[in-house]
């Protein structure tokens, strides 16, 4: 997901349709515990009746579960558990993720995609994950959490923050793994400046504005991916903030 912005500090809510718990430590908040959970110290929970999440803020401030009934939905790479980044390292964790693009014009910048970040309880069913200041890109990243009461919906905000002395422009992107064997749902937007609403990656740097893709299909504005596109590397111009 790419939406662009002439970013002092501009806030990007995504709703996100989306084991084994050994300790966990009190919380005032209804709904919200820091637990150790997948090898990782300070996580934060947030549950209801129907939907547990865990927040993980030692390498990358990702989301590691949305359990539905407790069947988790995103994709966890179980070698990575407990896994912290040491400087040089290049990887691409696992799990709910959220980034910083346009992807071939932002620096690198390890301390935000697989750094230690600060986690937070901030109300009930609710979290907060914040990035160290990072001088490659000049940003510091905040990631909000806030889960309903009842039912499955995660609301997830990422505010860019300017630390530098100069004007940024970025872009937030979703880079969110899940299970495969579903269904995928994303509102075209209707002003879009690609002619599908979408455009897709490949072959090699080629962006296709016209793709031909198999599984896919568009009912009453919704791009509806049925199956596995050739092409993996798809670009949304969403108008909505929320995929599903």
């Amino acid at each position: 997901m790419n939406t662009n912005i002439k970013l002092l500090s501009i806030p990007f809510a995504c709703m996100i349709l989306l084991s084994c718990q050994e300790s966990q430590k009190d919380s005032p908040y209804e709904g919200a515990a820091v637990i150790k959970e997948f090898g990782y110290e300070n996580c934060i929970e947030l549950k209801n009746s129907d939907v547990r999440v865990v927040l993980e803020p030692n390498m990358g401030g990702r989301i590691l579960a949305y359990e539905l009934h407790g069947n988790n939905v995103l994709y966890r790479d179980t070698l990575q558990d407990g896994m912290i980044y040491k400087k040089g390292d290049r990887g691409n964790p696992s799990g709910g993720r959220c980034d910083i693009g346009p992807e071939k014009i932002v620096p690198n910048r390890p301390a935000l995609f697989l750094g230690k970040w600060e986690g937070s309880i901030t109300g009930d069913r609710q979290g907060r994950l914040i990035s160290q200041k990072d001088t490659s890109t000049g940003v510091q990243l905040t990631r909000n959490f806030s889960l309903d009461e009842h039912g499955s919906k995660l609301v997830y905000t990422q505010i860019i923050k300017n630390v530098s002395k100069e004007t940024k422009y970025y872009c937030h992107w979703s880079r969110t793994f899940v299970k495969g064997g579903g269904i995928s749902l994303t509102p075209l937007n209707q002003r879009s400046r690609f002619p599908k609403g979408y455009i897709v990656y490949g072959p090699g740097s080629v962006l296709d504005f016209m793709p031909k893709e198999p599984n896919l299909r568009v009912r009453n504005g919704i791009l509806e991916m049925y199956g596995p596109p050739e092409r993996p590397k798809f670009v949304m111009d969403v108008s909505e903030g929320w995929m599903a």
